[in-house]
């Protein structure tokens, strides 16, 4: 009986610690461990694209993108490839520094991926970036969907997204 009470102590403990922490909105106002730099969300054909960029100990970019499906019913997405996403950093000149696709192979087959209404296909990468200079860098977030129900028109699924590194 003292076991458990210890170990619910415990987690309560773990749990409050947990509540207290903090992100930035990548403006560098507070100085917490972590920026949180987001993107506009996007919406074509009642899918919504959206992309979340976390600077974690100034040598990691954690970067996810999702696709949401937003209307009432299911819709089908389908991709050229096993390659959903592309990634690519440049630095304040412009020059390419990462790319996600560079040095994989991906499947070369049309996946198609059904959404019920709300649900969503979340897909992302971690970057180390501790050999990079400080400054800041433009993120180049793609979604690689080619088609939305059948509809191939106006998938323009990008976000660029400027971030700093200190």
């Amino acid at each position: 009986m003292k076991n458990i009470r210890f170990i619910l102590i415990i987690m309560g403990i773990l749990l409050l610690g947990a509540c207290g922490t903090q992100t930035s909105t990548g403006d560098g106002s507070d100085d917490s461990a972590q920026d949180l730099y987001e993107g506009e969300s996007i919406v074509i054909n009642d899918v919504e694209f959206t992309q979340q960029i976390n600077l974690s100990d100034e040598e990691s970019l954690d970067v996810v993108m999702q696709l949401k499906n937003v209307s009432q019913n299911d819709i089908t997405l389908a991709f050229s490839s096993g390659q959903k996403m592309e990634i690519v950093l440049r630095n304040e000149q412009g020059e390419e520094v990462y790319r996600y696709s560079e040095g994989k192979m991906f499947t070369m087959a049309i996946e198609n991926k059904t959404l019920a209404p709300d649900e969503h296909l979340s897909f992302g990468e971690y970057i180390d970036v501790s050999e990079f200079e400080a400054g800041e860098y433009t993120v180049e977030l793609t979604s690689l969907v080619y088609e939305v129900e059948g509809e191939e028109e106006n998938l323009n699924f990008q976000e660029e997204i400027t971030i700093t590194l200190p």
